[in-house]
């Protein structure tokens, strides 16, 4: 499904991709999802409060494309082409209908957190070794006229990061809580993943996933189980620091030896970088387009019509209609294009996370001797702490490329959440009578 969604991960030559005006890779992953839509009766019966968040999501779209052809020149059609990516969330039943228990769960994460190790470690070789032929990678990513530069080093070509981003977090809990017995060869390889997703998201360079990414390894660090964990992160913290004060103190330049480095250089100078205009002018521009209809919302906005200009479609559409498909400010793309009824879904997805996390999290712990649904749970409660802190500049609710791994995580979420109630009430029914108990006692 993912393999489909997103076109092979540049595995594949553009030609075996996409026939113009015949076939796209990712339209045929519509195609297989819609194989699934009579599933959706039965799904809801078993993930109602799922089930609702999905199909109101779709509700959402087809709103937004009403609302695009009221406020823009374009039709239903056009409308409904320019979003198709989103209708991607109904993989969800996809995802349901094969992944149909906990035991099945644990292979797909196992099997994709291996999968996803090997391709991130792929783009960072690919990142030295540019012309190896493993990626067929867009035109002019590591050239000399990269616009992929910063620091005057060229980022890691780092797409669908948040996929592999989602199992470095279950990954994590497991490291620091270690609910799971493993073999050595099996931490050797756990360990190795989490290696190599850190190196991906330091050479990506991109603060909007440096950041959230910090942010949310602190969390897990400070809200572990284990008391020694905590302490390590505190002593982590006061180690980094240090090195940071002894590296100044030492330091023959201006730069401390942390600063010369690529994490030291994105956490401490951040600021010396060029100011974003494009993101500057989709604040401006999402703010002003919200008012224009607080609640729905002004719809999305095909611009196929200027995307051929040599001068660029986007700066077309904005003169034109004061308005352009941008993805680089989230929360407030949703606030224009979805109004307040859109925040209002992204609350409910977050809501939900937090409300039902901490809910398996307290009856896991009672009823004992389920560690893969704990890390599970936690690790996917992390990883929304990083999208909740990412989404304010990536778009993930609202972009294809952002929202595929968004399903996954909720059917994985879904199928954690009826196993434990089907343990719970399992164990409430083998319990003893009260007084039973009482006379024993």
């Amino acid at each position: 499904m993912l393999f489909l969604i997103h076109e092979a991960f540049y595995l594949l030559p553009t030609e075996m991709l996409i026939a113009p005006g015949v076939f796209r890779m990712s339209d045929a992953g519509l195609i297989f999802v819609s194989i699934f839509i009579l599933t959706i009766p039965k799904t809801f019966s078993l993930y109602s409060e799922e089930t609702k968040m999905i199909c109101s999501y779709i509700l959402l779209m087809i709103l937004s494309v009403l609302m695009g052809s009221h406020f823009f020149p374009q039709s239903y059609y056009e409308g409904i082409l320019n979003i198709r990516g989103n209708f991607y969330w109904l993989s969800f039943f996809v995802y349901i209908a094969l992944i149909k228990n906990i035991e099945h769960a644990v292979f797909v994460v196992k099997v994709l957190t291996l999968l996803f190790g090997i391709y991130t470690l792929i783009l960072i070789v690919t990142k030295y070794f540019p012309n190896l032929g493993i990626l067929q990678l867009p035109r002019n990513v590591y050239s000399k006229h990269s616009t992929l530069k910063r620091f005057g080093e060229v980022r890691l070509f780092f797409p669908y990061g948040s996929i592999p981003i989602l199992f470095f977090f279950i990954a994590l809990v497991q490291s620091i809580n270690g609910y799971i017995k493993e073999t050595f060869i099996a931490k050797t390889m756990r360990f190795s993943f989490m290696i190599i997703v850190c190196i991906a998201i330091v050479l990506s360079m991109t603060r909007a996933v440096i950041y959230p990414a910090l942010i949310s390894i602190t969390f897990a660090f400070i809200t572990s189980k284990k008391r020694s964990v905590k302490i390590a992160g505190i002593v982590l913290i006061v180690l980094f620091a240090s090195y940071q004060i002894l590296s100044i103190s030492i330091s023959t330049g201006e730069e401390s030896l942390l600063d010369k480095t690529i994490i030291g250089k994105m956490i401490f100078k951040s600021t010396e970088l060029a100011e974003e205009q494009g993101r500057k002018l989709q604040l401006n521009m999402y703010l002003t387009q919200f008012m224009r209809s607080p609640i729905t919302g002004v719809g999305n906005f095909a611009v196929s019509r200027f995307v051929n200009q040599k001068d660029g479609g986007v700066l077309q559409s904005y003169k034109a209609f004061g308005f352009f498909n941008g993805s680089d400010m989230g929360y407030l793309k949703i606030l224009a294009e979805n109004g307040l009824v859109g925040i209002a879904w992204v609350l409910w997805w977050y809501f939900y996370f937090y409300r039902q996390g901490n809910k398996l999290l307290k009856v896991a712990n009672k009823l004992g001797n389920i560690p893969f649904v704990e890390t599970l749970v936690q690790g996917l409660q992390y990883f929304t702490v990083y999208l909740l802190f990412s989404g304010v500049t990536l778009a993930h609710f609202v972009h294809p490329r952002g929202i595929t791994v968004l399903p996954l995580a909720l059917a994985l979420m879904a199928i954690a959440r009826r196993t434990v109630n089907e343990l719970a009430e399992r164990a409430a029914k083998e319990a003893p009578p009260l007084f039973s108990r009482m006379e024993s006692a």
